[in-house]
């Protein structure tokens, strides 16, 4: 019988690493990484510019989606995702040792600005309408609507100030 080979039998041992929780978490990873493909949620986006493997989730609302990122990859809020030929926003993540977790909501506006150069720039955004407000007066009724408008920040979002007013809708015509 030969010599053991104490260095050998340490990194048999190691090689998922050297604590049980490393163990798990990289066992787990891998697990994710060979199972993932045959899931009908996994799909082909674009983050930014770049194709993506995730996992995409229904949810009720179906202008808002969950998304998964693959181990060792991750996204951030403000990021345009290009899903089933829309743009949509990630609008919320949670991370953890092994992926990361977020929301996207679906953008239905094409924001239109002029900054202070005078360009244009356009912008897709997520917007939430909240529901309207009634002020019950003596003399008259009125209706306060407020939209609130998500945009991912960038240089140009983040020059916009408070109180802008962007044309969004018209009614019978009228803006």
């Amino acid at each position: 019988m030969g010599e053991i080979s104490w260095d050998l039998y340490e990194t048999r041992i190691n090689i998922d690493g050297s604590t049980n929780r490393e163990r798990n978490i990289n066992r787990l990873k891998r697990s994710m990484l060979d199972n993932i493909q045959d899931s009908p949620s996994y799909k082909t986006v674009t983050i930014g510019s770049v194709n993506r493997n995730v996992v995409i989730n229904d949810k009720q609302n179906l202008n808002k989606k969950d998304i998964v990122s693959l181990p060792e990859e991750t996204f951030y809020v403000g990021e345009y995702v290009g899903y089933l030929n829309s743009n949509w926003l990630i609008t919320a993540i949670s991370d953890n040792d092994i992926y990361t977790k977020g929301e996207m909501s679906l953008c239905s506006l094409l924001l239109k600005w002029q900054n202070q150069s005078g360009e244009i720039i356009s912008r897709w955004a997520v917007v939430d309408k909240a529901f309207p407000s009634l002020d019950g007066g003596n003399v008259i009724i009125t209706s306060d609507k407020k939209m609130y408008i998500k945009l991912p920040f960038c240089l140009n979002s983040q020059s916009l100030f408070v109180n802008k007013r962007f044309l969004l809708e018209k009614a019978n015509g009228i803006p």
